[in-house]
């Protein structure tokens, strides 16, 4: 492994900076001038701005701001405005299971218990309208909630050997 070698000078701040020599750039380490905590207790109260430009020829960030800083931080604020976000309720989707022949009754009971959470009662209507009508809605939920319950429970059917089929609508308003 080759040894680079480091040469240290001041610069025009005088401010120490090292020199690889094999990169040939400098880099500067600036000083602590406080701590976190230090400057929590101090500056916490002034507002500030991370995105304020600093001045590139300090390498640093002037964490202290002047009064014609928050003038001009003002004058931008009054320039911009805001607008409340618009927020609707996403769309729901229903999971309905479909009727087949050959899938038993309690398994689609036990379904209904296991992935939508159904008291026997409320599961034991739900089959009998997939019976009768040929589908029934298990539940309503969310898009990608409505995609997973309906992959879960077709995977689950198909491992226990049964063609029952679980898809999700769009919920008719």
């Amino acid at each position: 492994m080759l040894s680079s070698s480091v040469k240290v000078r001041k610069n025009q701040l005088g401010r120490t900076s090292h020199k690889a020599s094999k990169s040939g750039s400098f880099f500067v380490i600036p000083p602590v001038a406080f701590s976190v905590a230090d400057w929590f207790t101090k500056y916490a109260d002034e507002p500030f701005d991370w995105h304020y430009p600093c001045n590139p020829t300090l390498n640093t960030l002037d964490v202290t701001m002047s009064e014609h800083d928050n003038d001009h931080q003002e004058q931008h604020e009054s320039d911009v405005a805001t607008a409340t976000p618009e927020l609707a309720r996403p769309p729901f989707y229903v999971v309905v299971l479909f009727n087949d022949d050959y899938t038993p009754m309690e398994f689609v009971i036990l379904v209904l218990q296991q992935y939508f959470g159904l008291d026997l009662d409320r599961a034991t209507e739900v089959m009998l309208s997939v019976h009768y009508e040929g589908k029934g809605v298990a539940g309503t939920y969310p898009r990608d909630i409505a995609e997973t319950k309906a992959q879960l429970v077709n995977r689950h059917a198909r491992a226990e050997g049964h063609p029952l089929l679980c898809q999700i609508e769009p919920q008719s308003i």
